[in-house]
C-alpha cells in the first residue's frame, strides 16, 4: 500500500516505534450484517457482500508496516476468522458486540506507539 498512511486513533508515549491496525468485524451471518441493503439485497446475498469487503480490507491493511489484529464477535465465530485470516495476523475475540475500542482494548498492550481501528 505504498502512498498510504496510518491513521491513528490513539497515540501512546511508550518509546515504541511499532503500530497497530485492528480490524473490529463481524462474523458474515444473514441478516446480521448490511441489514440496511435489506432489501434490496437478499440475506444472504449482504452476508456475501460484507464478506467481500471483510477479505479486500484484510488485503489492503496487510502490506503496513504495523501488528495486525482481527478483533471479531461473536465468540462463536472464532473457527471462521482462523480460516481467513493470513500468517502474521493476530486474533482476538472482542468483549461485547462492537463496543468503542477502549473497552476491548485487551489486546492493545502498552508495546505499541499508535493504534488504528478498522471498524466493519
Amino acid at each position: 500500500m505504498s502512498g498510504y498512511t496510518l491513521a491513528t486513533d490513539h497515540v501512546f508515549d511508550t518509546g515504541s516505534n511499532l503500530n497497530a491496525v485492528v480490524i473490529m468485524a463481524k462474523a458474515p451471518v444473514p441478516n446480521e450484517v448490511k441489514t440496511r441493503l435489506i432489501p434490496p439485497l437478499e440475506s444472504e446475498a449482504a452476508s456475501l457482500l460484507y464478506h467481500s469487503f471483510l477479505l479486500d480490507k484484510i488485503e489492503q491493511v496487510k502490506s503496513i508496516e504495523a501488528r495486525h489484529f482481527v478483533a471479531y464477535t461473536p465468540q462463536t465465530s472464532e473457527s471462521f476468522f482462523r480460516s481467513i485470516i493470513p500468517p502474521g495476523f493476530d486474533l482476538r475475540r472482542l468483549k461485547r458486540d462492537l463496543e468503542p475500542p477502549s473497552k476491548n482494548c485487551y489486546f492493545c498492550e502498552n508495546t505499541y506507539r499508535a493504534i488504528s481501528f478498522l471498524h466493519f
